[in-house]
């Protein structure tokens, strides 16, 4: 069979380069705008991220911007700190089943936390796609399914109607009993053309003069409780606040005005920079998100300071490859051996093998026009006081021998020797 020629060689290797560095181009693409993360993360610049308010107050220069990858519970204080928890879904927020390890019961006592040791808690809700009826609506078809079952109650072979997980599913989805608030639907808000600032607020620097663009048909009921309506359309709750201790709760029913979109075409300064408040330090948490930090080994060991333990195991692992691999005795073929790895006999050994275990040893270590002077060297050091050469002997031992140890216009080494030894033997 004929063998390719190189030219198809040499085209095959740059399309697979082209093509390895479009695949790479295409990477970086999806990382740079960010929409493989969940929607308002901070690390998203696309329209439905929130880069352009991390990277906006980053820029100001006054505010200390960062995000959090871990539980609430590694805060340990919100002095100080604006915590923005955007892009929270609104059925795990109100019925406490929440995607990050902390409970839904556990979550709000630490928000809670941080508001009475001095944060600002920006919390924005994902309302439902599904459900989009009221609480009103969710009890009357809670009494059809009861009313239903009960009728077909004396028939045994029809399947009854799952009456009371419904009713749970329905107050869990909307309402959040702790707070005495829950969260319904009017599609009327639809049609809005946008929410109204609250009376009590028009002293706060909160945009006033218009409308404010608002992308949800779902509100507040915060009928006998203490939360305070900051925004609302048509006399429906859609942004509200609530004092903790030192610092304070903001819950929205939108996170538009927040997001990148916003930012571009619709973006309402006053009002994000009433929502960051007074606080120089601004945390956007991705825990929620599920983009938790999940440390390894390497930043394990970086962050417990075992660089020269782990380093000092690697040099040992690749002193024992190289022992192993390069041994100091010559193979079995040299040496006389064994060839099958078996033990020799001691009647095997000779003095030919001990020598040439010795002549292999020099050889890798000793440069060969170094030998004899090195030989001499041990030789004259080894010599007992009484046969040790004088000085002028040592002196024209040294002549026969440059600076490198090498022997003069290349003379023999044997005939040499003989002259140092004749040397050393004069009276």
């Amino acid at each position: 069979m004929q063998k390719p020629s190189n030219l198809y060689i040499a085209i095959g290797v740059v399309f697979g380069i082209l093509f390895f560095i479009g695949l790479g181009h295409l990477f970086m693409l999806r990382f740079k705008t960010g929409d493989i993360y969940p929607p308002y993360s901070s690390l998203r610049a696309d329209p439905l991220g929130t880069m352009a308010l991390y990277e906006s107050l980053a820029n100001t220069g006054s505010v200390d911007v960062r995000r959090h990858y871990e539980s609430v519970t590694r805060l340990q204080s919100g002095h100080d700190i604006t915590f923005f928890y955007l892009g929270s879904p609104a059925t795990f927020f109100f019925s406490g089943n929440h995607s990050n390890s902390d409970s839904g019961d556990n979550l709000e006592k630490q928000l809670q936390r941080l508001a009475i040791t001095g944060a600002r808690v920006v919390i924005s809700l994902i309302p439902p796609k599904e459900k989009k009826t009221s609480l009103k609506s969710s009890d009357e078809k809670c009494e059809r399914v009861k009313k239903a079952s009960e009728d077909d109650a004396a028939d045994a072979n029809k399947p009854q109607q799952p009456y009371a997980k419904i009713k749970q599913l329905a107050s869990a989805l909307i309402s959040k009993p702790s707070q005495n608030i829950s969260l319904k639907y009017d599609h009327q808000l639809e049609k809005s053309a946008g929410a109204h600032l609250s009376p009590a607020y028009l002293t706060s620097g909160l945009p006033s003069k218009k409308n404010i663009p608002w992308h949800s048909a779902w509100y507040f009921d915060v009928a006998g409780s203490s939360w305070k309506v900051i925004y609302s359309i048509d006399n429906r709750p859609v942004m509200i606040e609530h004092p903790f201790g030192d610092g304070t709760v903001i819950l929205l029913t939108d996170t538009f005005l927040l997001s990148n979109e916003a930012l571009r075409s619709k973006r309402h300064p006053r009002f994000l920079a009433w929502l960051m408040g007074p606080n120089s330090q601004a945390v956007f948490d991705e825990a929620h998100l599920g983009m938790r930090k999940r440390p390894g080994v390497v930043a394990l060991a970086r962050q417990n300071r075992l660089h020269w333990p782990i380093g000092g195991i690697i040099l040992l692992a690749f002193l024992f490859i190289w022992k192993n691999a390069i041994p100091l005795t010559p193979p079995p073929e040299k040496s006389g051996l064994p060839s099958d790895g078996s033990t020799p006999s001691p009647q095997n050994y000779t003095s030919q093998d001990y020598t040439d275990g010795l002549i292999s040893l020099l050889d890798r270590h000793i440069d060969k026009r170094q030998v004899l002077k090195t030989y001499v060297d041990q030789w004259l050091e080894s010599l007992p006081r009484n046969q040790v050469p004088t000085a002028a002997k040592r002196k024209r031992i040294e002549a026969m021998f440059k600076e490198d140890g090498t022997l003069i216009d290349g003379q023999d080494p044997v005939a040499t020797y003989h002259q140092i030894y004749a040397i050393i033997s004069e009276e």
